[in-house]
């Protein structure tokens, strides 16, 4: 029985694992699409910012005119918080 949880529970560890890289890579792909229709990507990369901070700029972003759901907003400031976070 112990094997099998232990198989149960490193099955979960790598889904989860796996969910966080590919939301990563929406993120990336959301931000390649959306945000840089009005500005390079370099511009927003090399700004240094937390969750909060980036989470901030892509709401002030979206009241600028920027095409994101929440849901998509969330993926590109985790994206940005990964690629070019504090």
């Amino acid at each position: 029985m112990n094997a099998r949880r232990s198989m149960m529970l490193a099955t979960a560890v790598l889904c989860v694992a796996a969910g966080a890289a590919m939301a990563a890579e929406d993120g990336k792909a959301l931000f390649d699409s959306k945000c840089t229709l009005c500005h390079g990507a370099s511009r927003a990369l090399s700004a240094s910012k937390d969750k909060a901070g980036w989470t901030a700029t892509v709401e002030r972003m979206k009241g600028k005119g920027a095409q994101v759901t929440e849901s998509e907003a969330a993926a590109i400031a985790d994206y940005l918080v990964e690629a070019a976070g504090k």
